[in-house]
């Protein structure tokens, strides 16, 4: 973990807090990393209504492209890569 200023700190994509996000309500990882970058950096957001948030940015109509947001569904994640498929960092802010 790097710690940046106390408040900020960005922490290894793990599992463990895959499930420390969803149980504090975050519901994706959002990244403008590109979908080949080998350490994205994301950022957990709470999406209430994930069908629509999809629909918004275009996933449904040919997929993403490099430049577009890459998106990880926390959820979907935890049930279905394997932990060592897991890679890149989430910035966390402390409340």
């Amino acid at each position: 973990m790097i710690v940046v200023d106390g408040m900020v700190r960005f922490e290894k994509l793990t599992c463990e807090l895959l499930q420390l996000l969803e149980a504090g309500g975050y519901t994706v990882l959002t990244s403008v990393s590109g979908l080949c970058d080998e350490n994205p950096t994301y950022v957990p957001e709470r999406i209430t209504d994930l069908w629509g948030y999809l629909g918004s940015i275009n996933v449904w109509s040919g997929g993403l492209s490099e430049k577009e947001t890459n998106l990880l569904v926390i959820r979907d994640a935890l049930e279905n890569i394997l932990p060592e498929d897991l890679r890149g960092v989430v910035l966390l802010f402390d409340d």
